[in-house]
């Protein structure tokens, strides 16, 4: 009866171990999840920023080559 018992008690904390590891993963399934859009965003935020900064070059650019034409 004794051994039963502590077989029983054993897989029960195993199970509830697994458990555990279980909603941990779909803790991390959501945090993976977080971190990709937050690297969307940065990865927006630098490309919109180098095109900006490309219109700001051509115009520059646009207005020297205007002033030497004339």
């Amino acid at each position: 009866m004794n051994k039963l018992k502590s077989i029983g008690i054993f897989l029960i904390m195993l199970l509830s171990s697994l458990v555990v590891y279980a909603q941990d993963a779909a803790f991390d399934e959501v945090r993976k999840e977080q971190r990709m859009q937050q690297s969307i965003y940065i990865v927006l935020a630098v490309v919109v920023t180098i095109v900006i900064g490309l219109f700001i070059y051509l115009f520059t650019l646009d207005r020297k080559i205007s002033k030497l034409e004339k």
